[in-house]
């Protein structure tokens, strides 16, 4: 009987390793011929869930993603871990970068929207600014930059869709809707 045509004692399934794509191999105990085959089924390395055949893998980490952990960036594909790296931001920094490209830039108002306490939202200003996602606009207010504007639109991709954030669009309209 050839290697081909051995009887299959055991089956095992395992999650394969980061980074590691679909993989099945085959041990054999000389002594008494029990035979395994081990099938390693691919994950997504960021959220952990079952890949099927389409997936991307991370540019920068190599770490195999879903569709929904992937995030277009600079039309690369790259995680949210390795995003937060290159642009280093908060969910909360976020939604008042967001504000801001919205026209509103107004402490009281952010506040208001984001329920994010008044004193925060000057830190995450100031934080905006040393960062250069905004810049100054005249006396008064603020502008996104265009390092802002690549970061909305890698981190909409990740917060985009969640709870918060979807009550945070409606607040949006209704703010803008609102405007004299």
């Amino acid at each position: 009987m050839s290697d081909d045509e051995k009887i299959i004692d055991e089956e095992r399934i395992e999650i394969a390793g980061e980074g590691e794509l679909e993989s099945t191999t085959t041990s054999r105990n000389e002594k008494d011929g029990y035979s395994v085959e081990t099938k390693r089924v691919p994950i997504c390395d960021y959220c952990l869930k079952k890949l099927g055949d389409d997936f991307s893998l991370c540019f920068k980490c190599r770490k195999k993603l879903c569709e929904r952990c992937s995030v277009d960036f600079r039309n690369k594909i790259i995680c949210p871990q390795d995003l937060r790296s290159i642009f280093p931001l908060s969910r909360e920094s976020f939604k008042i970068l967001l504000l801001i490209a919205n026209s509103i830039e107004n402490v009281g108002a952010i506040n208001k929207i984001t329920k994010i306490q008044k004193k925060e939202v000057r830190e995450k200003l100031r934080f905006l600014l040393e960062a250069e996602y905004v810049d100054r606009h005249h006396f008064w207010g603020f502008c996104v930059t265009e390092s802002g504007l690549e970061a909305i639109h890698a981190y909409s991709q990740v917060f985009g869709g969640a709870g918060d954030m979807i009550q945070l669009d409606e607040e949006i309209k209704r703010f803008v809707l609102q405007k004299p």
